[in-house]
């Protein structure tokens, strides 16, 4: 019983799964004419009888110039690559194709046997996450604008308020040192707006080693008038001699500290208020 189903499983292999597979197979000579195709290839590319692959697969009226059937000639490898082409349709194409060489005993090739896979649906799908990720990484930009946007905003609204106190007041130290907050938060401003012009550009952008010291300050210089009009005690405590270095900001532990609370304890009203300043 064994031997009919041995027989007939064979048969079906060579009869049948050549056609059957959900691969597009040729069969390509040395001069790079196909001689056998299933039906999934003419499915996808038409007629192939008489034509060369590279017509077939790309329109082309010549070989390709890094052709894979054309170096499994020359040294026997299995081959996968990914290629576009053209279907029947003219319709643009993207598919995985694995070239394989048929052998004979004395090691000559006469054919290859290149078996692709179309991943149309794949490239779309890499071209939906690609877009999706450049609008989320757009959100970000533009969340981030935002934000540095209304440090410098709420630095013009800390200068104002100096400059009006000063006037109601008839301070001239205070109108002075007002007028100062503003013109050093319009330079920020034009600062910041040059750089913004500079990065759409494509110019490389350049890292600096900067002072802890004078950031903190720079800092505190924003903030303080408008922590004192929400009723908020912003105290800068800054050591001397602290030498330059890359710093990254960790405004849990500012806003903590600006509301007299340790980093394990909750924040109080207060710095709930600051938490919108900050």
């Amino acid at each position: 019983m064994e031997a009919p189903i041995a027989q007939d499983f064979h048969r079906w292999i060579s009869e049948e799964l050549f056609d059957h597979v959900p691969l597009a197979i040729c069969v390509v000579d040395p001069k790079f004419q196909i001689v056998e195709a299933n039906d999934r290839f003419e499915e996808l590319y038409g007629e192939w009888r008489g034509r060369f692959c590279y017509d077939v697969y790309k329109g082309r009226n010549e070989r390709c110039v890094r052709c894979g059937a054309a170096k499994t000639f020359r040294d026997g490898k299995t081959r996968q690559r990914e290629e576009e082409g053209v279907d029947r349709a003219g319709n643009a194409t993207h598919y995985v194709v694995n070239i394989v060489p048929v052998v004979r005993d004395d090691g000559e090739i006469p054919y290859v046997i290149e078996m692709s896979r179309d991943i149309a649906e794949l490239k779309t799908l890499q071209r939906q996450k690609l877009e999706a990720e450049r609008l989320a990484a757009v959100g970000q930009t533009v969340a981030g604008l935002a934000h540095g946007i209304k440090n410098l905003i709420m630095g013009l609204e800390g200068g104002m308020y100096v400059v009006n106190s000063g006037l109601q007041r008839d301070n001239n130290e205070l109108v002075a040192s007002g007028w100062g907050m503003l013109q050093n938060n319009i330079t920020k401003i034009s600062s910041v707006v040059k750089e913004y012009l500079s990065f759409a550009r494509g110019t490389e952008i350049k890292a600096e080693i900067a002072n802890p010291v004078g950031i903190a300050q720079e800092v505190y210089d924003l903030y303080k008038d408008l922590a004192d009009q929400s009723g908020i005690s912003l105290v800068a405590d800054l050591q001397k001699g602290i030498a330059d270095a890359a710093l990254s900001v960790n405004w849990r532990a500012l806003r903590c500290r600006a509301a007299g609370a340790e980093l394990d304890q909750p924040i109080d009203q207060k710095a709930a208020l600051l938490e919108g300043l900050l």
